[in-house]
C-alpha cells in the first residue's frame, strides 16, 4: 500500500462517491482488520529476528553490544524487512497482497466513500484504518506496544504507521486531510515523545455502519423532515434550479437563504425540497453554538453532511455575525433568516434567496385540512372565519395540530396561545374581557368601532388581490388613533376590538421602547413592530404623544438626529400592517402628517347624563346585582345629571363604595357611593362639598 511495499501497490487512486443504500460496511471492516493483523505480524516477526541476533531470549533486556551494532549498522530498514518476510513468510505474504488487492478494488464501502470525499492520500487512508482497527479492538494496543518495545507506548503514532504500512515517511500530520476534518486526533503523551493517533469516535462508529446523527452536534443539530408546504410557495422552481446546479458540468454548490417569519415554516420547506433531490435534512440552531466552538462545530457538521449526504440547513440570529466557512465541498446547504437578513458571500458557491410570503386565505383552508384533518368535519362558515381571522404560518398550524383541538374555538384559543411571549419585555398581554355590548359611548363612536371591527375581519382577503396590492404598496395596516381625556373609554373600546376579532392585546411598553439615546427608540420600535408583524394582535399604544410626537425645529445637532429618530418612528408605524391603536390624551402634540396617513381618528368624549346613568346602572348592576340598582335609582339620577365624571371614575366610585358597605355589613347606599366618587374626583384636583354630598344622598 505504501511505496516499496511488497504489494508493489504505489497509490491508491480515490474511489468514486457511492450510493450507500443497502451497502454494509462489514466485509471492508473485516478486511481492514485482517490486513492489520497481518502488518503487524510481518513487523513482529522482523523484530524478534533482530532481536535473536542480538541474543535475545525475551527477558527483560539490557542494551547489548548486538543491539548497538544493529542500530548503528542500520540493519531495521524498510527494505531488509520486506525482502527477510518475502523470503521467511511467503503465505503471508501473498494473502496480504490479496487483502490489499480487494480493498483497492472496492468503491462501494463507507472506507471508499470516506476516502473519495476528503480526498485521502494512500498514506492517510492507511493511518484511518489502522486507527479503525486499534479502536475496534482494544486489545491490540498491547501489540502496537510489543512493535515499539515499550510497554508506555501502547498507542499508534504516525511514524509506527508508516513502517507498518511500507511508507518511507510519515505523514505531516498537522498539514493533513485527516487533521483537516478531524478524522483522526492527535492526543499528548510523554514530553519528547511522539503524538497518539485516536480516531474520531463518531467516524469509528459510521465505518462500521452505524448512522446516528454525530453527538458532538447536540444539542444544535437536529433532523428535519419535510412535510405540507403552501401551494403559493415555489416548492418546484426552486427544486429545479438547484437540480440544475449540482447536475451542470461542473456542478455548482447551492446556498438558499429561505427568508420569512420565525417559526412560520422555513425548515420544513427547506426539508422537502431537499427530500425531494433525495438528501436527509439537519437543521443547525447557530445561537446554541459558543463562539469559541464555532469552527470546530462547522467542520464536524460539514463532515457529518458529506458523509451522510445530507443538506444542512442554518438557522440562527448570529449566523451574520460569524465566519462563515469554505462550503464548496458541499453540494447544498440552506440558511433561514428573518426579512432583510444577508450572509457574506462564499466564493466558488451560487446563492440564491427565496422570500416566502405569507399563505394566501386558500392555502390556509388547505393546511388546516390537511394537517388537522379533523377540521374537515368543522362547520364550513366557522373554519372560514378562523382561516381569516388568524393569518397563520405553516409552522402555526402544524404547532395547533400537535394540541389535537376538537373545535374551532379549541383552534383559535391554541393558535393565540403559541404566538404569545414574542414580544419579550417590548409589550405585555392585556386581558380582553369586554364585549360589544358593554360599551357605554356616544353612537357616532360606537359606529366607527363597528367599522373597525368590520375593516379588521374583511382585510386579510381583501388584501390578497393584486389590484389592491398595487394601488396600495404602502399604507395597508389598520392603524387608528383613539384621542380624548383619560377614562373616556380609549383603552376599553380597544380592549372590546380585540376581543370581537378573537385576538391577543398588547400595550407597548413605552418605558422600555423610548430611550433618551438618539436611534434607541427607532430600534426598540423596529423590534417590536417586526415581532408583531407576524402575529395575530392588536397592538396598543398608550400615550402615543409620546412616541410619535412633533418634529421639532432644527437648532442643534441633537434636534436634527431627534427629528430623524422620529421621522423614522413614524414611518416604520406607516409601513406596519397590522391591527394598531394608538391612544393619547394629548392629540395635539402627534406630528400632523402622521395623522393624515391613519384609517381611522377617533375622539373620545366625556359621557352625557343618559351615559353616566347607564354606566352607574350596568357597574352596580354587574357588581352588586339589579335589586341593589333598583334600590339607589333615585340617587343614580342625582349622580348621573349633577357630577360630571368619567366612565373610569364612575367605575372606581362603585369599587369604593361597595366596599364601603360591606365594611357595615349591609347594602350599598347612595352615601357610600357620593364617597367614593368625592375620593376619584380628587384625583384629578376635585372634590365633592359637604352640601353637594347632602343634595346628592337626600335629593334637598
Amino acid at each position: 500500500m505504501g511505496d516499496g511495499s511488497m504489494t508493489q501497490v504505489q497509490n491508491r487512486p480515490p474511489a468514486s462517491s457511492p450510493d450507500l443504500k443497502g451497502v454494509t460496511p462489514v466485509d471492508t471492516a473485516e478486511l481492514v482488520m485482517q490486513r492489520f493483523h497481518l502488518v503487524s505480524r510481518r513487523r513482529a516477526n522482523w523484530l524478534r529476528n533482530l532481536w535473536s541476533q542480538e541474543g535475545d531470549t525475551g527477558a527483560e533486556r539490557l542494551i547489548t553490544h548486538a543491539e548497538i551494532d544493529t542500530l548503528l549498522d542500520n540493519r531495521d530498514t524498510l527494505e531488509s524487512e520486506l525482502r527477510w518476510a518475502a523470503a521467511e513468510f511467503i503465505e503471508q505474504v501473498l494473502e496480504l497482497q490479496d487483502i490489499e488487492s480487494r480493498l483497492d478494488s472496492d468503491s462501494a464501502s463507507r472506507f471508499a466513500r470516506l476516502t473519495a470525499v476528503f480526498g485521502l492520500s494512500p498514506h492517510e487512508r492507511d493511518l484511518l484504518e489502522a486507527c479503525y482497527a486499534v479502536s475496534s479492538q482494544p486489545k491490540l494496543s498491547r501489540v502496537v506496544a510489543y512493535l515499539q518495545d515499550h510497554a508506555g507506548k501502547a498507542h499508534l503514532t504516525a511514524g509506527l504507521v508508516a513502517r507498518l504500512y511500507g511508507h518511507r515517511r510519515s505523514v505531516s500530520f498537522e498539514s493533513s486531510t485527516i487533521a483537516k476534518w478531524q478524522l483522526v486526533r492527535q492526543e499528548m503523551t510523554e514530553p519528547g515523545q511522539e503524538h497518539a493517533l485516536v480516531i474520531d469516535e463518531w467516524i469509528a462508529g459510521w465505518l462500521s455502519g452505524d448512522d446516528h446523527l454525530d453527538p458532538s452536534l447536540s444539542p444544535a443539530a437536529s433532523r428535519v423532515q419535510g412535510g405540507t408546504v403552501p401551494e403559493s410557495w415555489p416548492l418546484a422552481d426552486v427544486t429545479g434550479l438547484i437540480r440544475s446546479s449540482l447536475t451542470s458540468i461542473p456542478s455548482v454548490p447551492v446556498r438558499i437563504n429561505i427568508s420569512g417569519r420565525d417559526g412560520g415554516g422555513r425548515s420544513t420547506f427547506a426539508a422537502e425540497i431537499a427530500a425531494r433531490l433525495d438528501m436527509p435534512a439537519v437543521a443547525i440552531a447557530s445561537d446554541r453554538i459558543p463562539d469559541n466552538a464555532w469552527i470546530r462545530f462547522c467542520v464536524r457538521a460539514n463532515r457529518f453532511a458529506m458523509l451522510s449526504g445530507s443538506a444542512l440547513v442554518w438557522k440562527g440570529e448570529r449566523l451574520v455575525n460569524r465566519p462563515w466557512p469554505d462550503q464548496t465541498h458541499l453540494p447544498l446547504q440552506f440558511v433561514v433568516s428573518a426579512p432583510g437578513q444577508t450572509l457574506p458571500p462564499v466564493s466558488g458557491v451560487a446563492d440564491h434567496i427565496v422570500e416566502l410570503p405569507v399563505p394566501d386565505v386558500e392555502d390556509r383552508k388547505a393546511l388546516w385540512r390537511t394537517l388537522i384533518p379533523e377540521s374537515q368535519s368543522w362547520p364550513a362558515p366557522d373554519l372560514v372565519q378562523l382561516v381569516q381571522r388568524h393569518n397563520n404560518w405553516p409552522g402555526d398550524i402544524a404547532g395547533t395540530a400537535l394540541h389535537m383541538p376538537a373545535s374551532v374555538e379549541e383552534a383559535s384559543a391554541v393558535v393565540r396561545r403559541i404566538g404569545r411571549d414574542r414580544l419579550g419585555s417590548l409589550a405585555k398581554r392585556v386581558e380582553t374581557p369586554f364585549r360589544f355590548s358593554d360599551l357605554v359611548i356616544h353612537n357616532s363612536l360606537l359606529t366607527a368601532v363597528e367599522d373597525i371591527i368590520f375593516e379588521a375581519r374583511e382585510r386579510p382577503a381583501f388584501w390578497e388581490k393584486p389590484e389592491a396590492r398595487r394601488l396600495f404598496p404602502l399604507g395597508r395596516g389598520l392603524l387608528s388613533l383613539f384621542s380624548g381625556p383619560s377614562g373616556t373609554g380609549k383603552t376599553m373600546a380597544t380592549q372590546v376590538i380585540a376581543n370581537e376579532l378573537g385576538m391577543d392585546l398588547y400595550r407597548v411598553n413605552l418605558s422600555s421602547v423610548v430611550s433618551k439615546w438618539v436611534g434607541e427608540s427607532s430600534k426598540n420600535l423596529e423590534q417590536v413592530l417586526s415581532a408583531a408583524a407576524h402575529m395575530d394582535i392588536v397592538l396598543l399604544f398608550d400615550e402615543a404623544d409620546a412616541l410619535f410626537g412633533k418634529r421639532t425645529e432644527v437648532n442643534d445637532a441633537h434636534d436634527r438626529f431627534a427629528n430623524t429618530d422620529t421621522n423614522y418612528l413614524l414611518q416604520a408605524i406607516e409601513d406596519y400592517e397590522g391591527i394598531a391603536i394608538l391612544a393619547s390624551n394629548k392629540k395635539s402634540e402627534i406630528d400632523h402628517a402622521f395623522i393624515r396617513r391613519l384609517r381611522h381618528v377617533l375622539e373620545f368624549r366625556e359621557p352625557d347624563a343618559a351615559q353616566r346613568y347607564e354606566i352607574w346602572s350596568r357597574v352596580i348592576g354587574e357588581l352588586a346585582g339589579e335589586d341593589h340598582v333598583r334600590s339607589v335609582e333615585t340617587g343614580l339620577q342625582r349622580l348621573a345629571h349633577s357630577v360630571e365624571a368619567t366612565g373610569a371614575q364612575i367605575k372606581y366610585a362603585v369599587l369604593s363604595g361597595i366596599f364601603l358597605a360591606r365594611r357595615q355589613r349591609r347594602k350599598i347606599s347612595v352615601a357610600d357611593l357620593a364617597t367614593g366618587l368625592d375620593r376619584e374626583l380628587m384625583k384629578s384636583g376635585r372634590s365633592l362639598s359637604e352640601n353637594v354630598k347632602q343634595r346628592l344622598v337626600h335629593g334637598e
